[in-house]
Protein backbone atom coordinates (compact mmCIF):
# COMPACT_ATOMS: atom_id res chain seq x y z
CA UNK A 1 0.00 0.00 0.00
CA UNK A 2 2.85 2.42 0.61
CA UNK A 3 3.23 2.27 -3.61
CA UNK A 4 -0.19 3.59 -3.95
CA UNK A 5 0.53 5.94 -0.97
CA UNK A 6 3.24 7.27 -3.02
CA UNK A 7 1.70 7.33 -6.07
CA UNK A 8 -1.78 9.43 -4.90
CA UNK A 9 1.03 12.18 -3.07
CA UNK A 10 3.05 12.25 -6.60
CA UNK A 11 -0.06 12.90 -8.60
CA UNK A 12 -1.22 15.59 -6.18
CA UNK A 13 2.00 17.14 -6.26
CA UNK A 14 1.92 17.58 -10.20
CA UNK A 15 -1.57 18.62 -10.14
CA UNK A 16 -0.41 21.18 -8.17
CA UNK A 17 2.53 22.25 -10.17
CA UNK A 18 0.41 22.65 -12.73
CA UNK A 19 -2.15 24.67 -11.12
CA UNK A 20 0.48 27.13 -10.51
CA UNK A 21 1.98 26.76 -14.30
CA UNK A 22 -1.65 27.64 -15.63
CA UNK A 23 -1.97 30.13 -12.90
CA UNK A 24 1.29 31.79 -13.97
CA UNK A 25 0.48 31.87 -17.53
CA UNK A 26 -3.46 33.11 -17.17
CA UNK A 27 -1.87 35.68 -14.50
CA UNK A 28 1.19 36.81 -16.72
CA UNK A 29 -0.77 40.27 -18.71
CA UNK A 30 -0.41 40.41 -22.50
CA UNK A 31 2.70 41.90 -23.95
CA UNK A 32 0.19 44.98 -25.29
CA UNK A 33 -1.31 45.62 -21.72
CA UNK A 34 2.67 46.14 -20.22
CA UNK A 35 4.67 47.82 -23.56
CA UNK A 36 2.19 50.07 -24.67
CA UNK A 37 1.58 54.05 -22.55
CA UNK A 38 -1.31 54.71 -23.71
CA UNK A 39 -4.73 53.11 -25.38
CA UNK A 40 -8.32 54.28 -26.56
CA UNK A 41 -11.50 52.74 -26.88
CA UNK A 42 -13.28 52.03 -30.76
CA UNK A 43 -16.41 53.39 -30.61
CA UNK A 44 -18.47 52.05 -33.49
CA UNK A 45 -21.87 52.75 -35.03
CA UNK A 46 -23.44 49.42 -34.46
CA UNK A 47 -22.10 46.28 -34.62
CA UNK A 48 -20.10 44.93 -37.35
CA UNK A 49 -21.29 41.74 -39.10
CA UNK A 50 -19.25 41.87 -41.79
CA UNK A 51 -16.18 43.88 -43.72
CA UNK A 52 -14.40 46.05 -41.49
CA UNK A 53 -14.34 48.36 -38.81
CA UNK A 54 -12.89 52.39 -40.00
CA UNK A 55 -12.03 55.43 -37.88
CA UNK A 56 -9.85 58.28 -38.17
CA UNK A 57 -6.82 59.06 -36.36
CA UNK A 58 -6.46 61.99 -33.86
CA UNK A 59 -3.93 64.03 -33.31
CA UNK A 60 -3.03 62.98 -29.65
CA UNK A 61 -2.29 59.45 -31.28
CA UNK A 62 0.59 60.95 -33.95
CA UNK A 63 1.92 62.83 -31.02
CA UNK A 64 2.03 59.97 -28.65
CA UNK A 65 3.39 57.11 -31.62
CA UNK A 66 6.52 56.37 -33.30
CA UNK A 67 6.93 58.84 -36.25
CA UNK A 68 5.89 55.62 -38.82
CA UNK A 69 3.25 54.89 -36.98
CA UNK A 70 4.44 51.09 -36.23
CA UNK A 71 3.66 50.93 -32.74
CA UNK A 72 -0.21 50.79 -33.14
CA UNK A 73 -2.35 47.85 -32.13
CA UNK A 74 -6.05 46.80 -31.81
CA UNK A 75 -6.59 44.48 -29.11
CA UNK A 76 -10.34 43.07 -28.51
CA UNK A 77 -11.61 42.42 -25.08
CA UNK A 78 -10.47 39.34 -24.98
CA UNK A 79 -6.98 40.20 -25.56
CA UNK A 80 -6.64 39.35 -29.44
CA UNK A 81 -5.05 41.02 -31.73
CA UNK A 82 -6.81 42.64 -34.42
CA UNK A 83 -5.07 43.01 -38.20
CA UNK A 84 -5.11 46.78 -39.49
CA UNK A 85 -4.75 48.80 -42.41
CA UNK A 86 -3.69 52.42 -42.83
CA UNK A 87 -4.94 54.81 -45.50
CA UNK A 88 -3.93 58.40 -46.17
CA UNK A 89 -6.19 60.66 -48.06
CA UNK A 90 -3.89 62.37 -50.24
CA UNK A 91 -6.12 62.64 -52.99
CA UNK A 92 -5.71 62.24 -56.66
CA UNK A 93 -4.56 64.32 -59.54
CA UNK A 94 -4.89 63.38 -63.56
CA UNK A 95 -3.60 65.28 -66.08
CA UNK A 96 -3.91 64.99 -70.03
CA UNK A 97 -2.51 66.91 -72.47
CA UNK A 98 -4.52 68.11 -75.28
CA UNK A 99 -3.24 68.29 -78.77
CA UNK A 100 -3.19 71.76 -80.19
CA UNK A 101 -1.47 74.41 -83.07
CA UNK A 102 0.31 77.67 -82.67
CA UNK A 103 -0.04 80.43 -84.83
CA UNK A 104 -0.16 83.87 -85.23
CA UNK A 105 3.11 84.66 -83.33
CA UNK A 106 3.54 88.30 -83.38
CA UNK A 107 5.37 90.81 -81.20
CA UNK A 108 5.52 94.50 -80.87
CA UNK A 109 9.11 95.81 -80.22
CA UNK A 110 9.62 96.51 -76.52
CA UNK A 111 5.79 96.38 -75.61
CA UNK A 112 4.02 92.61 -75.84
CA UNK A 113 3.79 89.85 -77.93
CA UNK A 114 0.81 87.01 -78.82
CA UNK A 115 0.13 83.71 -80.29
CA UNK A 116 -2.72 82.07 -81.19
CA UNK A 117 -3.59 78.62 -79.70
CA UNK A 118 -6.06 76.77 -82.31
CA UNK A 119 -7.72 73.55 -80.37
CA UNK A 120 -8.99 72.43 -83.67
CA UNK A 121 -12.46 71.62 -81.50
CA UNK A 122 -14.27 72.80 -78.81
CA UNK A 123 -12.14 71.23 -75.85
CA UNK A 124 -12.31 71.60 -71.62
CA UNK A 125 -8.80 73.26 -70.75
CA UNK A 126 -7.86 75.09 -67.09
CA UNK A 127 -3.67 74.78 -67.57
CA UNK A 128 -1.58 76.37 -70.39
CA UNK A 129 2.22 76.92 -70.13
CA UNK A 130 3.81 79.92 -71.69
CA UNK A 131 7.35 79.45 -73.05
CA UNK A 132 9.30 82.57 -72.88
CA UNK A 133 13.30 83.23 -73.65
CA UNK A 134 15.25 84.91 -70.75
CA UNK A 135 17.57 83.94 -67.90
CA UNK A 136 15.28 86.79 -65.35
CA UNK A 137 12.43 87.96 -66.07
CA UNK A 138 8.80 88.88 -64.40
CA UNK A 139 5.85 89.24 -67.18
CA UNK A 140 2.17 90.05 -67.50
CA UNK A 141 0.17 87.61 -69.12
CA UNK A 142 -3.45 88.35 -70.55
CA UNK A 143 -5.57 85.32 -71.56
CA UNK A 144 -8.32 85.64 -74.11
CA UNK A 145 -10.76 83.34 -76.14
CA UNK A 146 -12.97 82.73 -78.77
CA UNK A 147 -14.62 80.26 -80.59
CA UNK A 148 -14.43 81.55 -83.98
CA UNK A 149 -11.09 83.55 -84.29
CA UNK A 150 -12.53 86.30 -84.84
CA UNK A 151 -14.41 87.62 -81.89
CA UNK A 152 -12.41 87.47 -78.35
CA UNK A 153 -13.31 87.67 -74.70
CA UNK A 154 -10.85 87.71 -72.00
CA UNK A 155 -10.26 84.39 -69.68
CA UNK A 156 -7.60 85.34 -67.32
CA UNK A 157 -6.44 88.69 -66.87
CA UNK A 158 -3.14 89.97 -65.43
CA UNK A 159 -1.40 86.76 -64.43
CA UNK A 160 2.57 86.38 -64.49
CA UNK A 161 5.30 83.93 -65.28
CA UNK A 162 8.55 84.70 -64.27
CA UNK A 163 12.06 82.98 -63.90
CA UNK A 164 14.14 84.41 -61.04
CA UNK A 165 17.21 83.24 -59.23
CA UNK A 166 17.13 82.32 -55.26
CA UNK A 167 18.87 84.98 -53.40
CA UNK A 168 21.24 82.62 -51.09
CA UNK A 169 21.57 79.60 -53.19
CA UNK A 170 21.36 80.46 -56.65
CA UNK A 171 18.87 78.27 -57.21
CA UNK A 172 16.18 78.85 -60.24
CA UNK A 173 12.70 79.58 -59.19
CA UNK A 174 10.11 79.76 -62.59
CA UNK A 175 6.78 79.58 -63.45
CA UNK A 176 5.08 79.71 -66.61
CA UNK A 177 1.87 77.70 -66.25
CA UNK A 178 -1.44 80.25 -65.71
CA UNK A 179 -4.62 78.55 -64.32
CA UNK A 180 -7.55 78.84 -66.23
CA UNK A 181 -11.74 78.50 -64.99
CA UNK A 182 -12.50 75.96 -67.19
CA UNK A 183 -12.62 77.02 -70.75
CA UNK A 184 -14.26 74.67 -73.83
CA UNK A 185 -13.63 77.48 -76.33
CA UNK A 186 -11.77 76.17 -79.67
CA UNK A 187 -9.48 79.49 -79.47
CA UNK A 188 -6.71 80.75 -77.02
CA UNK A 189 -5.28 83.73 -77.46
CA UNK A 190 -2.05 84.89 -75.41
CA UNK A 191 -0.36 87.87 -75.08
CA UNK A 192 2.58 88.36 -72.78
CA UNK A 193 3.60 92.07 -71.82
CA UNK A 194 7.84 92.94 -72.06
CA UNK A 195 9.03 93.34 -68.48
CA UNK A 196 11.10 97.25 -67.90
CA UNK A 197 14.22 95.66 -68.56
CA UNK A 198 13.36 92.66 -71.11
CA UNK A 199 14.90 93.40 -74.81
CA UNK A 200 13.43 94.97 -77.72
CA UNK A 201 12.65 91.39 -78.84
CA UNK A 202 10.64 88.83 -76.69
CA UNK A 203 8.65 86.41 -78.56
CA UNK A 204 6.56 83.02 -77.40
CA UNK A 205 8.51 80.05 -77.87
CA UNK A 206 5.36 77.79 -77.18
CA UNK A 207 2.07 77.18 -75.26
CA UNK A 208 1.05 73.83 -73.82
CA UNK A 209 -2.49 73.02 -72.30
CA UNK A 210 -4.06 70.59 -70.36
CA UNK A 211 -6.72 69.22 -68.40
CA UNK A 212 -6.44 69.08 -64.69
CA UNK A 213 -9.06 66.90 -62.65
CA UNK A 214 -8.18 66.58 -59.35
CA UNK A 215 -10.10 64.81 -56.30
CA UNK A 216 -9.01 66.77 -53.48
CA UNK A 217 -6.98 65.08 -50.04
CA UNK A 218 -9.27 65.20 -47.46
CA UNK A 219 -7.39 67.45 -44.94
CA UNK A 220 -7.69 69.29 -41.32
CA UNK A 221 -6.62 72.67 -40.06
CA UNK A 222 -4.70 71.98 -37.00
CA UNK A 223 -4.78 74.63 -34.42
CA UNK A 224 -1.51 76.22 -34.03
CA UNK A 225 -0.82 76.65 -30.30
CA UNK A 226 2.01 79.35 -30.63
CA UNK A 227 3.54 81.63 -33.11
CA UNK A 228 6.46 83.68 -32.88
CA UNK A 229 7.33 86.43 -35.59
CA UNK A 230 11.68 86.85 -35.04
CA UNK A 231 13.29 89.81 -37.09
CA UNK A 232 17.19 88.77 -38.16
CA UNK A 233 18.05 92.23 -39.97
CA UNK A 234 21.88 91.09 -40.30
CA UNK A 235 20.83 88.39 -42.42
CA UNK A 236 18.43 89.95 -43.82
CA UNK A 237 15.55 87.61 -43.22
CA UNK A 238 12.31 87.08 -41.06
CA UNK A 239 11.45 83.70 -39.26
CA UNK A 240 8.27 82.83 -38.45
CA UNK A 241 7.96 79.72 -35.40
CA UNK A 242 4.97 77.51 -35.95
CA UNK A 243 3.87 75.08 -32.61
CA UNK A 244 1.14 73.15 -33.88
CA UNK A 245 0.86 70.89 -30.96
CA UNK A 246 1.12 67.72 -31.64
CA UNK A 247 4.23 65.53 -32.74
CA UNK A 248 4.31 63.68 -36.38
CA UNK A 249 1.33 65.40 -37.75
CA UNK A 250 1.23 64.39 -41.48
CA UNK A 251 1.03 67.94 -43.38
CA UNK A 252 -0.19 68.85 -46.38
CA UNK A 253 -0.47 72.99 -46.80
CA UNK A 254 0.47 75.91 -45.25
CA UNK A 255 -1.99 78.96 -45.98
CA UNK A 256 0.12 82.51 -45.46
CA UNK A 257 -1.80 85.69 -45.18
CA UNK A 258 0.08 89.01 -45.44
CA UNK A 259 -0.86 92.50 -45.65
CA UNK A 260 1.62 94.08 -48.49
CA UNK A 261 0.01 94.08 -52.14
CA UNK A 262 3.56 93.56 -54.12
CA UNK A 263 6.26 90.97 -52.96
CA UNK A 264 8.06 88.59 -54.20
CA UNK A 265 10.21 86.73 -52.08
CA UNK A 266 12.15 83.44 -51.54
CA UNK A 267 11.24 81.30 -48.31
CA UNK A 268 12.41 77.70 -46.94
CA UNK A 269 10.21 75.58 -44.49
CA UNK A 270 12.07 73.11 -41.84
CA UNK A 271 10.53 71.17 -39.79
CA UNK A 272 10.88 69.38 -36.02
CA UNK A 273 9.21 67.11 -33.44
CA UNK A 274 11.07 69.08 -30.72
CA UNK A 275 12.57 72.31 -29.67
CA UNK A 276 15.18 70.44 -27.19
CA UNK A 277 16.77 66.79 -27.31
CA UNK A 278 19.18 65.27 -24.52
CA UNK A 279 22.86 64.14 -25.65
CA UNK A 280 24.44 61.77 -23.23
CA UNK A 281 28.81 62.18 -23.31
CA UNK A 282 30.94 59.03 -21.42
CA UNK A 283 33.58 60.38 -19.25
CA UNK A 284 36.39 58.44 -18.39
CA UNK A 285 35.87 57.45 -14.92
CA UNK A 286 33.15 59.47 -14.52
CA UNK A 287 29.34 59.30 -14.29
CA UNK A 288 27.37 59.84 -18.07
CA UNK A 289 26.80 63.34 -18.36
CA UNK A 290 23.76 64.77 -19.86
CA UNK A 291 23.09 68.00 -21.55
CA UNK A 292 20.25 69.53 -23.25
CA UNK A 293 20.80 71.05 -27.05
CA UNK A 294 18.66 72.51 -29.56
CA UNK A 295 16.80 69.82 -31.58
CA UNK A 296 18.11 70.28 -35.58
CA UNK A 297 16.17 71.93 -38.02
CA UNK A 298 15.15 69.17 -40.96
CA UNK A 299 14.53 70.85 -44.70
CA UNK A 300 10.73 70.39 -45.83
CA UNK A 301 10.67 72.67 -48.74
CA UNK A 302 12.03 75.85 -50.59
CA UNK A 303 9.72 78.07 -52.97
CA UNK A 304 9.08 81.51 -53.34
CA UNK A 305 5.44 83.32 -52.69
CA UNK A 306 4.71 86.17 -54.44
CA UNK A 307 1.40 89.00 -54.62
CA UNK A 308 1.49 90.71 -58.09
CA UNK A 309 -0.57 93.64 -58.92
CA UNK A 310 -2.12 94.53 -62.34
CA UNK A 311 -0.97 98.13 -62.10
CA UNK A 312 -2.89 101.52 -60.32
CA UNK A 313 -6.44 101.64 -61.93
CA UNK A 314 -6.63 98.11 -63.33
CA UNK A 315 -8.06 94.84 -61.79
CA UNK A 316 -6.94 91.96 -61.00
CA UNK A 317 -3.40 90.81 -60.13
CA UNK A 318 -1.81 86.80 -59.49
CA UNK A 319 -0.23 85.56 -56.00
CA UNK A 320 1.01 82.25 -55.03
CA UNK A 321 0.92 81.98 -51.08
CA UNK A 322 0.56 78.39 -50.46
CA UNK A 323 3.57 76.39 -49.77
CA UNK A 324 3.08 71.91 -50.20
CA UNK A 325 4.27 70.14 -46.82
CA UNK A 326 4.46 66.85 -49.36
CA UNK A 327 3.53 64.77 -45.93
CA UNK A 328 5.89 66.08 -43.51
CA UNK A 329 5.88 64.73 -40.14
CA UNK A 330 6.98 67.37 -37.53
CA UNK A 331 5.42 69.65 -34.77
CA UNK A 332 7.61 72.84 -35.22
CA UNK A 333 7.51 74.55 -38.31
CA UNK A 334 9.84 77.60 -39.40
CA UNK A 335 9.42 79.45 -42.32
CA UNK A 336 11.98 82.08 -43.28
CA UNK A 337 11.73 84.53 -45.55
CA UNK A 338 14.62 86.69 -47.72
CA UNK A 339 13.87 90.08 -47.45
CA UNK A 340 16.91 91.17 -49.59
CA UNK A 341 17.12 94.78 -49.50
CA UNK A 342 13.61 95.09 -49.03
CA UNK A 343 11.55 95.88 -46.00
CA UNK A 344 9.71 92.86 -43.90
CA UNK A 345 6.16 91.90 -45.05
CA UNK A 346 3.60 92.67 -43.00
CA UNK A 347 2.43 88.65 -41.79
CA UNK A 348 -1.05 88.41 -41.04
CA UNK A 349 -1.42 84.46 -40.26
CA UNK A 350 -0.62 81.46 -41.44
CA UNK A 351 -3.03 78.34 -41.69
CA UNK A 352 -1.57 74.68 -41.72
CA UNK A 353 -3.37 71.86 -42.82
CA UNK A 354 -2.79 68.09 -42.30
CA UNK A 355 -3.86 65.49 -44.55
CA UNK A 356 -6.53 62.52 -42.75
CA UNK A 357 -5.38 59.24 -41.71
CA UNK A 358 -7.55 56.32 -41.53
CA UNK A 359 -7.53 52.85 -39.57
CA UNK A 360 -9.49 49.91 -40.81
CA UNK A 361 -9.68 46.33 -39.09
CA UNK A 362 -11.68 43.27 -39.21
CA UNK A 363 -13.56 42.75 -35.86
CA UNK A 364 -13.33 39.01 -35.64
CA UNK A 365 -13.95 39.10 -32.30
CA UNK A 366 -17.66 40.19 -30.47
CA UNK A 367 -17.20 43.14 -27.91
CA UNK A 368 -15.33 46.09 -27.51
CA UNK A 369 -11.55 47.14 -28.98
CA UNK A 370 -9.23 49.89 -27.88
CA UNK A 371 -6.22 50.96 -30.30
CA UNK A 372 -2.88 51.02 -27.68
CA UNK A 373 -0.44 53.39 -29.21
CA UNK A 374 3.45 54.85 -27.19
CA UNK A 375 6.00 51.86 -27.85
CA UNK A 376 9.27 53.05 -29.05
CA UNK A 377 10.83 49.82 -29.32
CA UNK A 378 7.75 47.88 -31.48
CA UNK A 379 8.23 46.80 -34.91
CA UNK A 380 6.07 47.44 -37.83
CA UNK A 381 3.35 44.50 -37.84
CA UNK A 382 3.06 42.38 -41.36
CA UNK A 383 -1.26 41.62 -41.25
CA UNK A 384 -2.40 39.54 -44.54
CA UNK A 385 -5.37 41.81 -44.36
CA UNK A 386 -3.48 43.97 -47.18
CA UNK A 387 -4.10 41.87 -49.33
CA UNK A 388 -7.80 41.35 -49.23
CA UNK A 389 -8.95 45.09 -47.57
CA UNK A 390 -11.07 45.75 -50.87
CA UNK A 391 -13.00 42.62 -50.77
CA UNK A 392 -13.65 43.34 -47.77
CA UNK A 393 -14.89 46.79 -47.55
CA UNK A 394 -16.90 45.96 -50.23
CA UNK A 395 -18.58 43.82 -48.08
CA UNK A 396 -19.24 46.90 -45.96
CA UNK A 397 -17.39 49.84 -43.63
CA UNK A 398 -18.41 50.43 -40.32
CA UNK A 399 -17.93 54.02 -39.08
CA UNK A 400 -16.09 54.58 -36.01
CA UNK A 401 -14.69 57.30 -33.73
CA UNK A 402 -11.77 56.97 -31.40
CA UNK A 403 -12.51 58.21 -28.01
CA UNK A 404 -10.08 60.30 -25.95
CA UNK A 405 -6.42 58.67 -25.74
CA UNK A 406 -5.37 57.70 -21.97
CA UNK A 407 -2.66 56.31 -19.73
CA UNK A 408 -2.56 52.38 -19.85
CA UNK A 409 -2.95 51.19 -16.19
CA UNK A 410 -0.98 48.05 -17.28
CA UNK A 411 1.77 50.12 -18.31
CA UNK A 412 5.50 49.15 -16.81
CA UNK A 413 7.33 52.42 -16.89
CA UNK A 414 10.72 50.80 -15.47
CA UNK A 415 12.12 47.39 -15.27
CA UNK A 416 12.41 48.18 -11.47
CA UNK A 417 8.94 48.53 -11.13
CA UNK A 418 8.34 45.26 -11.97
CA UNK A 419 7.86 42.18 -9.80
CA UNK A 420 10.48 39.84 -10.29
CA UNK A 421 8.22 37.07 -10.79
CA UNK A 422 7.47 39.05 -14.00
CA UNK A 423 10.95 39.97 -14.54
CA UNK A 424 12.27 36.37 -14.30
CA UNK A 425 9.10 34.68 -16.27
CA UNK A 426 11.50 32.49 -18.55
CA UNK A 427 13.30 31.27 -15.28
CA UNK A 428 10.14 30.63 -13.62
CA UNK A 429 8.73 28.70 -16.46
CA UNK A 430 12.25 26.40 -16.58
CA UNK A 431 11.82 25.94 -12.75
CA UNK A 432 8.41 24.98 -13.22
CA UNK A 433 9.18 22.35 -16.03
CA UNK A 434 12.24 20.69 -14.28
CA UNK A 435 9.87 19.85 -11.19
CA UNK A 436 7.27 18.67 -13.72
CA UNK A 437 10.20 16.16 -14.85
CA UNK A 438 11.28 15.59 -11.14
CA UNK A 439 7.60 14.38 -10.39
CA UNK A 440 7.39 12.11 -13.61
CA UNK A 441 10.40 10.37 -13.50
CA UNK A 442 9.31 9.78 -9.53
CA UNK A 443 6.37 8.55 -11.03
CA UNK A 444 8.20 5.96 -13.41
CA UNK A 445 9.91 4.41 -11.02
CA UNK A 446 7.00 4.03 -8.61
CA UNK A 447 5.43 2.15 -11.52
CA UNK A 448 8.15 0.27 -12.04
CA UNK A 449 9.08 -0.69 -8.66
CA UNK A 450 8.35 -4.56 -7.38
CA UNK A 451 5.40 -4.62 -4.97
CA UNK A 452 6.96 -4.62 -1.23
CA UNK A 453 6.49 -7.51 0.90
CA UNK A 454 4.00 -8.05 2.72
CA UNK A 455 4.54 -8.06 6.55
Amino acid sequence: MAGDEAMTRARTCVAAAIAGLLALASAAPSEVTTDWSHCAPIRAEGAPSAGVVELQLTPEVFDRAKGDLADLRVISETDAEAPYVLRTGTGTVRKEALKATLYNRTYRPGRESSATVDFGRKVLKNRIEIVTPGASFRRKVLIEGSDDGRSWSTVREAAFVFRVAGEATGQVYENGVVRLPDNDQRYLRVTVYDAPDDPERVEISDVAAWRLTAEPPETDIVPTAGTEVIERPKERRTDIDLDLGCRNLPLHEMALRFGDANFFRQVTVLGRDRKERVVQTRVEDGPVREQTVPETWAPITSDVIYRFSSGAGAAGGDEALVLNLSGARCRHLELQIRNGDDPPLRFEGARVTRLRTYLAFQAKSPGAYKLYVGNPSAAQPAYDIVHYIQRLRSEGVTAAELGSLAPNPAYRLAQQAVPWSERHKGLIWVALLAALAALGLIIYRQIKAPPSAAT
